[in-house]
Order: structure tokens, then sequence, then C-alpha cells
């Protein structure tokens, strides 16, 4: 089913490694399950000799992997995955976006197929406007309408609102976790949101208070290199937003920020929005 929508994937059972591949390009990386009952499985998408493949691991036990839709034409499958320990299977939406392959862990409820996956990756505020706005079929699901704007899994939905002064920010980062490839935006506002310390190279994303606990315990961690960031804030972006991986956006007026529901599936409870 993967050489059906014109990729290559290769599936092997091992333990893994908890550590950075610095070898690897995932463009969407699944750590290993840590709850119990779950299937320790991560689907990853890798180059290899300058091809990109799919990579499904699994580790110690023996896993199911059930192909739920196919969709050739959209080059989309969606990927069961379960253990025989429960009736819940983890889903991954697989396919081809813009420029890559990408591998997306879904919210598993409600979810049968690729069009119900894809839908469950919306985050709310922007299914509210498609329904307002009667959007339907392809429409609904394409990287661009009157409704939103989609660059990898950030969607940006317009809006009125208007920004202006010193608190306008310049090519601001946008990732959702620590040591994630960036989207930058040319302009940005933020509203709200917690302050955090994040350390890229030791993959940690910290509150003031765990941050400033740290130091105590380990005084060298001082000497970590550390960016203050803010997560789930509410924020706006205006002109160009840029990531290597997708061609460039350009907004003529203010959007609104959301990230993808990815973070609400079971696997992937350590993502969080960060700018």
């Amino acid at each position: 089913m993967f050489h059906a929508i014109g990729a290559n994937v290769e599936i092997r059972n091992e333990k893994f490694r908890r550590h950075f591949d610095p070898h690897a390009r995932r463009l969407m990386h699944c750590e290993p399950f840590a709850r119990a009952g779950q299937t320790p499985v991560r689907v990853d998408v890798r180059t290899v000799d300058g091809q990109e493949r799919f990579e499904v691991s699994y580790a110690g036990r023996d896993a199911t992997l059930r192909v739920v839709d196919v969709d050739r034409a959209r080059q989309h499958l969606l990927l069961a995955v379960s253990n025989g320990e429960t009736d819940q299977a983890d889903k991954f939406l697989c396919g081809f976006d813009e420029r890559h392959w990408f591998s997306a862990a879904v919210p598993s409820k409600g979810v049968y197929s690729i069009a119900t996956a894809m839908e469950a990756l919306m985050p709310p505020a922007v299914r509210t406007e498609l329904d307002r706005n009667d959007v339907a079929g392809d429409e609904r699901y394409s990287r661009r309408s009157e409704t939103f704007i989609r660059q990898g899994e950030w969607f940006f939905v317009p809006t009125n609102r208007s920004f202006g002064g010193k608190r306008i920010l310049k090519r601001e980062p946008l990732v959702r976790t620590a040591g994630g490839k960036p989207h930058i935006l040319e302009f940005a506002y933020r509203l709200g949101g917690q302050i955090v310390y994040v350390c890229q190279s030791r993959n940690l994303t910290l509150s003031l208070g765990d941050y400033q606990a740290l130091l105590r315990k380990n005084p060298d961690a001082n000497g970590w290199r550390w960016s203050q960031m803010t997560r789930d804030p509410e924020l706006y972006a205006r002109g160009r937003v840029w990531h290597p991986d997708h061609a460039t956006l350009h907004l003529g007026r203010w959007h609104r920020v959301h990230v993808n529901e990815e973070h609400r599936a079971p696997s992937r409870a350590n993502l969080m929005f960060l700018d």
C-alpha cells in the first residue's frame, strides 16, 4: 500500500534509541510511546542516499499494522497500529504534502478514513470557520482557501484585527517542540501564553520554576544555550512565512495562527505550540 501511493517503506523491530539521530531527516518524528498498554511504535520519514522513505519501527513486542484507507491520487494512506493488548489502535496519516513525505499521528476517536483523519487534525477554530462558510469536499482539505492558508502543520486564518507599534515581532520562529525546524514569520504579534525556557540541544522545555530549580541543582546548566519562548500564545502573523520544506506564504493582512491537532494523539502528548 505504501508502494501504491509512490512511497518506499521499511518496517522493523528494534529497541528505540532515545537520542536524536543527526543523520536522519525527520519531517514529523513520533516519540516512543510511554503509556502502559500502548504499542511502542515510531513512524518517521528519513532520507537515505538522497531518497525519502517511511520507516515504521516497533520495539520488543509484536505489533499489528493495518492500512485502513488509501488515496492514490492524493498520495495518502491511513495506518492503524495495535499490539493485541487493547482494542484501541493508534493511527498515523502518511502521505505527500507539497514537497516531501510526512507522517502525522492522528487522534484516533472517530477516525476511519483519510478524510476523517484530515478532519481530526484540523484545529477546532478552522473547522468552525469551514462549517460556517459551508465549505465541503476537496476544498475543505486544500492548502489554500478563503477560510485559511496552511503551511505544514500551521493554519493561518484571516482576521479583521490590526496591530502596530513596538510590540510587533520580526522574523519570529514558530515551532511545536524544542529542537524542531522552525517556520519563520516576517511579522508577528503575540498575546498571552506562558514563558518557557528552551534548550534545543538537550530537547528541554521548562517553565520558569523548573528552569530555576534546574540551575540550583546543576549550576553548569546555566552555560547551556537557552532561549526564552512563549508556549500556547494567541499569535497573529502578517507578511512572509517561510520554511525550507515548504513554499513561502505571503499574508497580505493579519492572520490568526493555529497548529494542527496532532498533539491530541496519544503518542504525541509531548508536542506544544512554541513561539
